[in-house]
Formats: C-alpha cells, structure tokens, sequence
C-alpha cells in the first residue's frame, strides 16, 4: 500500500509538472504568433507605402516623357 501511495504521489507530481511544461508551451505560442501578426501587419503596411511611392515614381516617369516629347515637338518645329 505504501508503495501505491509512493508511485501515485510521485505521478501525480510527474502530472503537474508535465501541465505546467504545457501551460508555459501554450503561453509561448500564443506570444509567438500575436507577434508573428504584428510582423505581418506592419510588412502590409510597409507594402503598401512602397506600392504608393512606385504609382508616383511612375506618375513622375510619364510626365518628363510627356515633357520630352513636348520639346522634342517645339524643336522640331
């Protein structure tokens, strides 16, 4: 009896240890993917600001080919 005692002791302390180790996993994994959400969050919007700067650049690129042409045609003439 004592030995049942003992090893359902001992179990049970196996037991708590084990759910304390799976308690800190599940905390640590929570940590990791509301992070894993703010990095992908934050690389949307760094996307989109760059999408933004290359729509003007191209914006920019048309105009001085309009400009060019426009004085190509005024020294032509």
């Amino acid at each position: 009896e004592e030995k049942v005692r003992t090893f359902a002791e001992r179990f049970d302390r196996l037991k708590r240890r084990a759910e304390a180790k799976l308690d800190e996993a599940s905390s640590e994994n929570a940590k990791l993917v509301a992070n894993a959400a703010r990095v992908a969050k934050a690389h949307d919007q760094d996307t989109v600001v760059l999408r933004m700067r290359v729509k003007k650049a191209e914006s920019e690129v048309i105009g001085l080919q309009q400009n060019l042409q426009l004085k190509k045609k005024q020294n032509a003439e």
